[in-house]
């Protein structure tokens, strides 16, 4: 139930070339239950029909803002969250799908939160191709509070069921744009050290991951990765032993996927030295396989890729 004092929340929409998902995207936000909204789409140079699909919507809560060049997805929120009008800011994606309660169920939060909860977000529904998966997964084993810890070892929140305080996203300094991906799991590492999560114990979203998503593409995943290990090297190592080695296992992996099964096995031994698990016994054990071996071993299972390194997009 919305009430009339219910403060008004920017819905950012970035988007390149999602002339054919952008519209269902688009009015899952606007037939929300929370009525106090606008939504602002960011188009990152798309060269396809995204300006006219948003344009033929017609409705006068969407503000469309238009890169001239492509800047990436981090560029993009940045864009939208400065232009922002509202104290909330929340994130929708052009291919995923809000449930028509989302927003309503996640300001009812913020009602009566304290100022140390800066970030409200729910559980989602990955769809790739004919296989669903429930996030956050019962391995996650707190999921409210001061949740930096938890954030430290992997992502389990997608962008597009989070709700947050403008002013708690302007603190920390926003999306951090030089990203290829992991952009919103590095922000939610630099939310948590100062924030409070509230986390909505239900799924309010739909994601889907098509083929070509850019969370499918493996050499940005590479490059952010080390981007991530060499920004936040010092928070992972102080995590402890099983968080370090974690990441360097994630590198490990990455390399041996691109064909570099040298420079893999050198971040897998540094992995195991930090704390030997499964996991990195499991991948230094496959490189024996050889380039083509490993690769071969992932080929056509990216969902299983995908777990091997991250929930994050």
């Amino acid at each position: 139930m919305t009430h009339a004092d219910d403060p008004l929340v920017t819905v950012v929409l970035p988007t390149y070339n999602r002339a054919h998902s952008i519209e269902k995207s688009l009015r899952s936000v606007l037939v929300q239950s929370y009525k106090n909204l606008e939504v602002i789409v960011v188009d990152d140079a798309s060269t396809d029909r995204t300006e006219q699909v948003v344009m033929s919507i017609g409705d006068p809560r969407i503000r469309y803002i238009r890169h001239a060049v492509n800047r990436g997805g981090g560029a993009a929120r940045n864009t939208g969250i400065n232009s922002a009008k509202a104290a909330y800011v929340a994130f929708q994606d052009s291919d995923d799908e809000w449930f028509p309660e989302k927003l309503e169920k996640e300001m009812k939060v913020f009602r009566s939160a304290p100022p140390a909860v800066g970030v409200v977000y729910s559980a989602f529904i990955r769809h790739y191709r004919s296989k669903t998966e429930y996030i956050p997964g019962k391995q996650i084993k707190k999921q409210s509070g001061y949740i930096h810890k938890e954030l430290l070892t992997t992502n389990f929140i997608t962008s597009a069921t989070v709700v947050a305080r403008k002013q708690c996203l302007e603190h920390v300094g926003m999306f951090d744009e030089k990203f290829p991906r992991l952009q919103d799991w590095e922000l939610w590492i630099r939310l948590s050290r100062h924030f409070e999560f509230y986390f909505v114990e239900e799924a309010l979203v739909n994601v889907y991951v098509s083929d070509d998503s850019i969370s499918m593409n493996d050499l940005a995943l590479f490059e952010a990765q080390e981007l991530l290990l060499v920004k936040h090297g010092r928070l992972f190592d102080m995590g402890g032993a099983r968080v370090i080695g974690h990441h360097l296992q994630q590198l490990g992996h990455l390399h041996c996927l691109l064909g570099n099964i040298r420079a893999g096995r050198k971040y897998l031994f540094q992995s195991i030295r930090h704390s030997l698990t499964l996991k990195n016994g499991t991948t230094l054990l496959l490189t024996l396989l050889g380039r083509r071996g490993y690769r071969r071993m992932f080929a056509g299972f990216k969902s299983v890729q995908r777990m091997w390194v991250s929930a994050s997009s």
